[in-house]
């Protein structure tokens, strides 16, 4: 949608002027470039994705009571008064109960624990750059169009501060009790030997953080970059004759900056074409006569330019909390035109 605007109003300006152009003398002419950009970049606040990795540490406590009944089984024979046995009599005699308990045992593992969350950070980019060049402009008297091929430069910065809250972890406990109960009955040759044993066995599993991780998100990127652009710009002016060699005009119009090549570890991250600017920008220009055909033609602009689409995708990932830098600077030009059909 904005580049479809900044097309329309160059379009506008061109057809606009084009009578003008029909009907008034035009010139070409080449000139030098010189501009800056003194904003740029975004600041605010925005929300990050990050991943915190816990070490969990898993003890397991096991802590076993036995309890052990020794009898016997006494078979004692019936005798009637005769002296005849006539049957058998069984009684249980309980030796001992013994209880002992084996004692703590600690099984010890780790895992490792992953969590995921949006944590929300400042971030901060300032992309200041200055620019010299050449290109061409074709002028008429009420209209002016320029294109021109530019080497930027400048140091950028960006910075992210920010922390991550300490993450917990749950602190869970689980008892399991087992009983286990086991009956072992005396040999053939003793049948009255029964020996019966009872297990209870309690298990404790504690999961207890043994650290967490503080991701820190401060740091600071400070690169010197460069980049080639083209200028494309269309312009409205109006003259005013000083003396018969000399012309003074307000001027003001649209500039489309394209950034075509960046410097590599700008475009790992971002593509050359997302630092492509639209400008307005107005000033005054002059005409300077040194012959009847040629004339000197300085133009000086200052220009307020649009949010590009790095930072248009940061104000929308940011929302509200988050402001772009307003992009604005100086352009000059000085040039050598070559007027056709002069009076």
């Amino acid at each position: 949608m904005r580049k479809l605007i900044a097309v329309a109003m160059v379009a506008g300006l061109i057809l606009g002027a084009a009578p003008a152009v029909s009907a008034q003398d035009w010139s070409i002419g080449f000139n030098g470039l010189f501009g800056n950009n003194l904003g740029g970049g975004f600041k605010g606040d925005v929300t990050s994705p990050v991943t915190d990795t816990v070490l969990v540490n898993v003890r397991k406590f096991v802590s076993v009571k036995r309890e052990l009944e020794y009898g016997l089984k006494i078979k004692i024979p019936i005798i009637n008064g005769s002296g005849d046995t006539i049957g058998v009599e069984v009684r249980d005699s309980t030796w001992w109960v013994l209880t002992a308990d084996s004692g703590l045992e600690v099984l010890t593992t780790d895992s490792i624990a992953v969590i995921k969350r949006a944590m929300p950070d400042t971030k901060e980019m300032i992309t200041p750059h200055f620019s010299g060049g050449g290109g061409l402009f074709f002028s008429s008297k009420y209209a002016e169009a320029s294109i021109g091929l530019t080497y930027m430069g400048g140091t950028w910065k960006r910075k992210v501060v920010g922390k991550n809250a300490v993450e917990t972890t749950t602190y869970t406990k689980r008892e399991v009790t087992d009983t286990v109960r086991s009956v072992i009955t005396g040999s053939s040759d003793k049948p009255e030997l029964v020996i019966v044993s009872k297990y209870d066995s309690v298990r404790v599993i504690d999961t207890i953080p043994v650290r967490t991780t503080e991701v820190s998100m401060n740091s600071e990127w400070v690169r010197d970059i460069s980049a080639l652009d083209l200028n494309v710009g269309a312009w409205l002016k109006y003259p005013y004759d000083l003396t018969d060699a000399m012309k003074l005009y307000p001027m003001m119009g649209v500039e489309y900056e394209i950034c075509t090549i960046i410097s590599k570890e700008i475009r790992r991250v971002w593509p050359a074409n997302t630092w492509s600017r639209t400008w307005f920008k107005a000033g005054i220009g002059g005409d300077f006569d040194v012959s009847e055909n040629v004339y000197i033609h300085p133009v000086v602009l200052y220009g307020i330019g649009w949010k590009n689409s790095l930072e248009r995708s940061m104000a929308k990932e940011g929302g509200s909390m988050l402001d772009t830098r307003i992009s604005h600077g100086l352009t000059a030009r000085i040039g050598i035109g070559y007027r056709f059909d002069a009076d």
